[in-house]
């Protein structure tokens, strides 16, 4: 993991002793039950104890812009907690919503965008500077799919969390 932080910091030319990467993931079923997945990694892998999960307001489903913005408010209140990198599971709307709220110019800001038909490796990645050239086959581009997976994965949890409560109160 470490390397990958080191690709990471000489690609965007950055010197971080203890490099963190939070990613954020929005989601909804249809514009309904928005959530939003924060995750962090360090140099030792997932950092757990930043993991956060918040239920949005009903008004904010399928409205991702919003919702970033909504979930970045509720994260980093305390700026102790900010992170060296900030990822969004998105393309230029979802990392223009983390530049309008973002205004801390020490946190690399990038989106991780599906690529052409949807499929693995073919990702785009985007920076404040527009898109990125990241090596899919670097140990950096690898991380940042990571990232994005294990923000996907902590939303997933809380959908099936949220559905065998729900079936409990049924039967």
């Amino acid at each position: 993991m470490k390397e990958a932080f080191d690709e990471l910091m000489q690609k965007f030319k950055l010197n971080i002793v203890n490099p963190t990467l939070d990613c954020i993931d929005i989601s909804h079923h249809s514009g309904s039950n928005p959530k939003a997945g924060i995750i962090r990694f360090n140099i030792n892998g997932p950092d757990k104890k930043f993991y956060r999960a918040y239920n949005l307001p009903k008004e904010l489903g399928g409205n991702d812009p919003g919702s970033i913005a909504f979930a970045i408010n509720k994260r980093f209140k305390k700026k102790d907690e900010n992170p060296s990198i900030l990822l969004v599971d998105g393309g230029k709307a979802q990392l223009n919503a983390l530049i309008s709220k973002i205004k801390n110019k020490d946190i690399l800001l990038l989106a991780i965008e599906k690529g052409s038909q949807r499929k693995v490796l073919t990702e785009n990645i985007y920076s404040i500077n527009g898109q990125e050239s990241i090596d899919v086959n670097s140990k950096a581009f690898n991380l940042l799919i990571k990232a994005r997976d294990e923000a996907k994965d902590l939303q997933l949890r809380q959908i099936e969390m949220l559905s065998e409560k729900i079936c409990k109160f049924q039967y």
